[in-house]
C-alpha cells in the first residue's frame, strides 16, 4: 500500500461524514467521494505536509462540493 492510499484508508469515514452532510443525496455523495479521492490523488505531490492531510482533503471535498451544482459542473457530468 502507498502513502497516499494508507493515508486515504485513515481518513476516508472522516471525508464520507463531511460529504455526506454536504451533499443529501446518497449517488451523488458517492460521486463527490470518489472526485474529490482523483483530485486528491492526482495532485498529492502538491502535499506539503502529510499531517496535513485530512484538511487538504477536506479543502478539495469543500471545494468540489461548491461546484457539485453548479451549471458548467453539471455539464460536464452529463458528458461523462
Amino acid at each position: 500500500m502507498n502513502e497516499f492510499e494508507e493515508l486515504l484508508r485513515q481518513h476516508k469515514n472522516i471525508l464520507e461524514r463531511f460529504v455526506k452532510y454536504k451533499i443529501q443525496d446518497q449517488c451523488d455523495a458517492e460521486d463527490l467521494i470518489q472526485e474529490t479521492c482523483l483530485a486528491a490523488y492526482m495532485n498529492f505531490e502538491t502535499l506539503k505536509s502529510r499531517e496535513a492531510f485530512i484538511a487538504w482533503l477536506i479543502s478539495i471535498a469543500n471545494n468540489n462540493a461548491g461546484n457539485f451544482y453548479s451549471v458548467d459542473f453539471l455539464c460536464l457530468r452529463v458528458l461523462h
